[in-house]
C-alpha cells in the first residue's frame, strides 16, 4: 500500500511539472524569425534590437580537401559581403543561401556558380574601391578553393 501511495504521489508531481513546463512550440513564429534571423528583417549588422547583441562580420575560409584551413578572409566592418548575400536572396543559387548566424560551405562545383553570382551581385551593388577589393579577395579565395579541389567555408556569427 505504501508503494502505491508513493507511486501516485510521484505521478502527481510529474503531472504538476508537465502543467508548468514551457510549451515546446513557439506561440509567435514571427518573433522566432525576428530573434533567429534579424538580418532577414532588415536589421543593421551592428545591432539586433530583439536580441540585444552585437553581430560579428563573416569569416571566409579556404579549406583543402581534408578541410584544413589554408587561409581566412574577414568581411569588412560594414558587412559588405553579407549585404551582397542578403540582396541576392531569391535571385541567386549560392549567395542567397549564405547564413549570417551559422556556417555555409561550398564545394568545387558550387563555387563555379558562386563566382558568377558574386560578379553579378557586385555589378548591381555599385561598390566603393575598398568594397571591390574585398569582393576580389573573396573571388580569389573561391578560385583557390576550386584549384585545390577544396571548399569555401563561410563562418557566421
Amino acid at each position: 500500500m505504501a508503494m502505491l501511495e508513493s507511486l501516485s504521489s510521484s505521478r502527481r508531481s510529474e503531472a504538476n511539472w508537465q502543467s508548468t513546463a514551457p510549451p515546446c512550440r513557439a506561440k509567435d513564429p514571427a518573433r522566432v524569425v525576428a530573434y533567429a534571423f534579424p538580418r532577414l528583417l532588415g536589421r543593421t549588422p551592428d545591432s539586433d534590437s530583439d536580441t540585444g547583441t552585437l553581430t560579428m562580420p563573416l569569416s571566409i575560409k579556404v579549406q583543402s580537401v581534408a578541410h584544413n584551413a589554408l587561409r581566412t578572409i574577414g568581411d569588412d566592418a560594414q558587412g559588405t559581403f553579407m549585404a551582397l548575400c542578403r540582396a541576392s536572396v531569391g535571385g541567386s543559387c549560392t549567395l542567397g543561401f549564405v547564413a549570417p548566424f551559422s556556417d555555409t560551405m561550398f564545394n568545387t562545383f558550387q563555387l563555379k556558380q558562386f563566382l558568377v553570382d558574386l560578379d553579378e551581385a557586385a555589378e548591381r551593388a555599385g561598390l566603393s574601391d575598398d568594397q571591390h577589393a574585398l569582393v576580389q579577395a573573396i573571388r580569389d579565395a573561391a578560385q583557390e578553393a576550386i584549384q585545390k579541389s577544396g571548399y569555401l567555408l563561410i563562418v557566421g556569427d
